[in-house]
């Protein structure tokens, strides 16, 4: 995995940028296995780049033109996706993790926030989010209590997964039938 620092990065990006436009010195950009650590493509014209399997943790892709890029495999573990167009990018098996999308293009995202009753009296009620991006068929569960963070997978695994936190006496059954219902919706909205 070779490692780029932001002066790098930029000049694949412009050599990328020639070859969109069909001028001389241009470049398709290949940055697959790239490690971009907190690279800030704020803006930048990625369409058709190849960033199979690049570590692109903390990276700043707002306002970034994905169109058409390769980010199967890639790792995006806080990267700012807000405001980007990603339409027809492929992202299979990409981690996914802590990611803003926020009014991304290209992509649908259904959220729900549910306010659950605590078990415990000192708590009277907890926030608790849950997100189903469709194109990726995952959903996330933000547990914010009982010694659970985040719950992640595609429908099917979550159910299942949910049904596992309330067999082990994680959550009640009063949370499970809420997150359940929650789910279900996803489900036919996602139809």
């Amino acid at each position: 995995m070779k490692t780029y620092t932001q002066r790098e990065a930029h000049k694949v990006l412009e050599n990328h940028r020639k070859w969109l436009n069909n001028e001389a010195g241009g470049e398709r950009a290949n940055l697959r296995r790239a490690k971009l650590k907190y690279v800030d493509f704020r803006c930048a014209d990625l369409r058709d780049v190849d960033l199979r399997y690049a570590y692109l943790k903390g990276a700043d892709l707002r306002n970034a033109n994905l169109r058409f890029a390769n980010l199967e495999g890639a790792y995006l573990q806080g990267v700012d996706l807000g405001f980007a167009d990603l339409t027809n990018a492929r992202y299979n098996e990409s981690i996914m993790d802590a990611i803003n999308l926020d009014r991304a293009k290209g992509i649908s995202i259904i959220a729900l926030t549910t306010n659950i009753a605590s078990d415990d009296a000192e708590y009277v009620k907890r926030h608790n989010e849950i997100v189903y991006c469709k194109e990726l068929n995952v959903i996330r569960v933000q547990m914010l209590h009982n010694n659970l963070d985040t719950l992640q997978g595609d429908i099917e695994e979550m159910k299942e997964m949910i049904d596992t936190v309330y067999q082990c006496g994680c959550i009640s059954k009063i949370k499970l039938k809420r997150i359940v219902r929650a789910i279900e919706f996803i489900e036919r909205e996602a139809k």
